[in-house]
């Protein structure tokens, strides 16, 4: 009976602990970044603006382009990719900075340790749940899988394999393979109806990239990025 009134007690603290570091992040976070209505936003709609914030920090800063970050961000857009506040997030923040940012270097700078703590807190809720479910995975006849190739500068050989996307939705999964060396990744959309949008992926043996691509017709769509070392690392879909 006391051994399980202590786990109790014990299980409650570490609630509100981890509830107080999340205030704690987004008050500082929205402090920082002084976004409009960023603390009262619900949690979906505030991951969502930070997912996108990450993808332009990685896209024109070269920040957040760590394997464990890239996890992470994947963990988040698997989970609340379906959710329309998450969706909602994504748009403020594109519009914060999506399609250019003249002081991207400084701002995202200014708040790395931020973002990853933010970042961080929320993939480990969602990794140390077992029972909530914020967002349900798509229906399987709600995507559609095609060819997905990745080209690496300075790399041999091309990575090939798929890339899964919804009918409906701002982001997807896509994943390939070369050899012994195994690559997931994700992309997202600038807009649930854009044809343009941002990706990222991360390999087994230890390389990752970024960038944006375009949608070139249906099925269809070529992307370039680079690596943290600046080599350029070129996508296609459907042939």
């Amino acid at each position: 009976m006391i051994t399980v009134l202590l786990e109790n007690i014990n299980r409650a603290a570490s609630t509100a602990f981890f509830g107080l570091q999340l205030a704690l992040i987004s008050f500082v976070f929205y402090s920082s970044i002084a976004h409009a209505g960023f603390k009262d936003w619900s949690t979906e709609k505030q991951i969502g603006f930070v997912v996108e914030y990450v993808d332009t920090c990685q896209q024109y800063a070269g920040l957040f382009r760590d394997k464990d970050s890239i996890s992470k961000v994947q963990i988040l857009r698997r989970h609340y990719g379906a959710n329309s506040q998450f969706e909602s997030g994504v748009h403020a923040g594109s519009a914060d900075g999506y399609a250019s940012c003249t002081d991207c270097e400084e701002k995202c700078s200014k708040h790395k340790n931020f973002i990853l703590k933010f970042i961080n807190i929320h993939s480990s809720k969602i990794s140390k749940s077992t029972t909530k479910s914020i967002s349900k995975p798509a229906a399987s006849n709600n995507t559609r899988t095609v060819p997905f190739a990745v080209h690496w500068e300075n790399k041999r050989g091309v990575l090939l394999g798929s890339l899964e996307y919804p009918k409906a939705g701002a982001s997807g999964s896509l994943k390939a393979t070369a050899g012994k060396i195994s690559c997931q990744g994700t992309f997202l959309k600038a807009r649930s109806d854009s044809d343009i949008g941002t990706w990222s992926i991360a390999c087994s043996d230890g390389r990752t990239a970024s960038g944006s691509y375009k949608v070139n017709e249906p099925g269809k769509g070529t992307g370039e990025g680079t690596d943290p070392n600046g080599n350029r690392v070129e996508i296609s879909w459907g042939g």
